[in-house]
């Protein structure tokens, strides 16, 4: 290394990186601002500008030892260029010299931790909050009457099993737990078990229970109202009218558009017994602070999702890191009670589980897809990267699955038959209703924004197809039928990122954006107030996250997208119900099954430390 860490300027190099798209300018601006505050140090500017950088890419902290993993622009262009980065040892040890750097304990910009993972001070006290706060409420245990709950719970499960019923488990779990986390992919019942979570919840209450239903989106929220609803009814669960309306995480804590905070807080909490969320995948590390912040200490929480879908937008891999330590059996004083409630054999784990681990329960058999559904099929492959699905797949045997590879010379032909079949339905609707009713059957996903075979290309196919069908008017602007997709948060008006319309014609003629409520109401805005929007024919796997179709095309990113991974594939391939099909090179598809994201953070390590369970009993005894 030819210019020690302490001395070595690196302004000029991230200025660049910057130029070259490398870096947001909230990263260069949050390092700037550190190193004035720390007296021009250098060093801080070069770990504060990475460190937010790597919150951009989805990490809460920066491991010293992946710097060039996640920047590989940081490694000497040529011979006799300085070293760049320094070592990681001499980066530690400059580091915990610097003014703005500190370790785990103190208050500073920056935290190194003990296992050299450098934070945003922000992240790694939030980290530590979260992890405090779940291991407490996994630690804590209900008492509910167990021969009334067994009886009850008997009811709910006529059916006996040799075999360990999970979801019966599950169901028994969250009678007797503070935390209670539902893992299962498309079709496994994770509603329909929650909706019997409710059930007994609120049967084996002595008094009735304050619940609550939230998604992280409005889509979610939707979907998690329907299904609660239909499973509520087959057991005869509290009255209907009853059952709060699900909402979105941001609606439940009341944000506060003006200063980006929320109206419940530490100092405000939810007036809440239970709160159960969909959906918690999506679910990024601040927000999931925020929401435990609100919860008081005795609100029981039931989180459902998929581990193995893509992680959240904003930092943090939080369901996964949930999940990750996982076993197939509970320690052995808990495994006794859920058998005395279900009244069969809880496997046992030695050594005992973590807090949190004893909170999972991962749901596996599918009740969508079986034998002979390709799409089941695929997803299982995907999640387990068994690529050899792809080797031997020349002609695909299943019905409800069609891979067609770009390199036909008929692709767009094929792609430009796929569109109109699957929105042709949308445009001869008769009402507006019906017209959202046909967007659900049918959605184009795409890996990336940009390109061809992105969003911006597919939505300028679809457009440039349907008008030429004579189904869409060709005008610019807003017509009957087109769909679009809001891309910025409106509190005022109640429109969230994400949130979908259609623009449709009200009884007096007038063109109108009509979006469909979480309650399945309708209501409409003139197409001028609409905050910042884009067509939506095709949108991103990511904005798809909560939400379901009858019929999914995807469309595959370049062979040299950086997005391109088993999690995106698997998110794609789950968001359909009935029919899949693929636009892309099956060795690509092969490709993306090995490839696994990779997120950095240290909440899974926390989880299993002594220290953070000690910690949380005391926060919730009410000692620190």
């Amino acid at each position: 290394m030819t210019t020690s860490a302490t001395t070595q300027t690196f302004l000029p190099l991230l200025r660049q990186a910057h130029r070259q798209g490398e870096l947001r300018a909230l990263d260069l601006h949050t390092g700037l601002f550190l190193m004035e505050r720390c007296g021009g140090d250098q060093l801080v500017l070069l770990a504060g500008t990475l460190t937010s950088a790597a919150t951009g890419l989805g990490n809460t902290c920066l491991p010293l030892a992946e710097l060039t993993t996640l920047f590989p622009w940081l490694e000497p262009a040529g011979a006799g260029e300085p070293a760049m980065p320094p070592d990681a040892e001499e980066l530690r040890r400059a580091l915990l010299a610097s003014p703005g750097v500190s370790g785990p304990g103190e208050q500073a910009p920056l935290i190194l931790d003990e296992n050299d993972r450098l934070y945003l001070y922000r992240y790694f006290a939030a980290e530590q909050r979260v992890a405090a706060d779940l291991a407490a409420r996994a630690g804590q245990r209900l008492h509910p009457d167990p021969d009334q709950a067994a009886s009850r719970l008997a009811l709910l499960f006529p059916a006996r099993t040799t075999e360990p019923d999970l979801q019966k488990i599950a169901v028994a779990l969250a009678q007797l737990a503070g935390l209670t986390i539902l893992s299962g992919g498309p079709g496994t019942g994770k509603t329909w078990t929650a909706a019997r979570i409710l059930r007994l919840a609120a049967a084996l209450a002595r008094q009735p229970l304050n619940m609550a239903l939230a998604a992280p989106t409005g889509k979610a929220a939707a979907r998690l109202d329907e299904s609660i609803r239909n499973s509520a009814a087959d057991i005869g669960l509290v009255p209907l009218a009853t059952l709060p309306e699900a909402k979105t995480l941001h609606r439940l804590l009341g944000c506060r558009p003006d200063d980006d905070s929320f109206r419940h807080n530490s100092a405000n909490p939810l007036d809440l017994d239970l709160l159960l969320v969909d959906e918690a995948s999506m679910i990024d590390l601040i927000l999931m602070d925020n929401l435990l912040a609100a919860l008081p200490p005795s609100c029981r929480l039931i989180l459902l999702g998929d581990h193995n879908q893509l992680a959240s937008v904003e930092a943090g891999s939080l369901f996964g890191d949930l999940c990750r330590n996982a076993q197939s059996g509970f320690c052995k004083e808990l495994a006794g009670q859920l058998e005395r409630l279900t009244g069969s054999a809880v496997p046992v784990v030695e050594p005992a589980p973590t807090l949190v681990s004893d909170a999972v329960v991962s749901l596996q058999k599918s009740y969508r897809f079986d034998d002979r559904s390709g799409i089941g099929h695929l997803a299982a492959a995907i999640r387990q990267g068994k690529t050899a699905i792809m080797d031997a797949w020349q002609e695909p045997p299943w019905p409800d699955l069609v891979i067609h590879e770009p390199a036909s010379a008929r692709g767009e032909k094929w792609l430009r038959e796929q569109i109109v079949s699957g929105y042709g339905p949308l445009l001869k609707a008769g009402t507006i209703r019906e017209a959202f009713t046909a967007l659900d059957r049918f959605r184009i996903l795409c890996g990336v924004r940009r390109g061809s075979l992105g969003v911006a290309g597919m939505n300028a196919l679809c457009r440039d197809t349907l008008v030429r069908e004579g189904l869409l008017e060709g005008h610019a602007g807003p017509v009957r039928g087109t769909v679009v997709i809001i891309t910025r948060n409106n509190y005022h008006l109640g429109l969230f990122n994400g949130d979908i319309c259609i623009h449709w014609p009200d009884g007096q003629g007038r063109l109108m954006a009509w979006f469909m409520g979480a309650d399945n109401r309708l209501h409409a805005l003139a197409p001028a107030r609409l905050p910042a929007h884009d067509p939506a024919w095709a949108i991103t796997v990511h904005k798809a996250q909560g939400s379901e179709f009858d019929r999914v095309l995807f469309v595959l990113p370049p062979a040299d997208s950086r997005v391109l991974s088993r999690e995106l594939l698997y998110t794609a391939v789950t968001r359909a119900k009935k029919e899949l099909a693929l636009f892309g090179d099956r060795q690509l598809l092969a490709r993306a099954m090995t490839c696994p994201i990779r997120r950095f953070s240290g909440l899974a390590g926390l989880l299993g430390h002594s220290e953070t369970k000690s910690f949380a009993k005391r926060r919730f005894s009410g000692t620190t």
